[in-house]
């Protein structure tokens, strides 16, 4: 461009007022904080929890296996003979008499 023409050139500038509003710290990082160490902390007693119910259930399962504390087995019912002609079972007989005495 020619000299003058610089000189010759007409600049305007323009100002403008910015205005910057600051926002009030909203604490969001602490919540995200406690809301994480909540989460931590439920897990780890859920975990605890079930540890020491794992450790509980085997102590049973150990005492369980020892002879002195295990349960009888179930045997298979004796089968019931008819009785002989007119006689009845005892406790028949019993019950009778203290209907009849009723």
């Amino acid at each position: 461009m020619p000299e003058t023409a610089k000189k010759n050139a007409n600049i305007d500038v323009f100002t403008r007022t910015l205005t910057v509003e600051a926002f009030e710290d909203d604490q969001r990082v602490l919540f995200f904080a406690l809301g994480a160490a909540g989460l931590f902390g439920g897990f780890s007693l859920l975990a605890f929890i079930a540890m020491r119910r794992r450790r509980a259930l085997s102590d049973i399962d150990l005492i369980a296996s020892w002879d002195a504390f295990r349960a009888p087995e179930k045997t298979a019912e004796v089968e019931q003979r008819p009785l002989e002609d007119n006689i009845m079972d005892g406790t028949e007989e019993v019950q009778t008499e203290l209907d009849g005495l009723l």
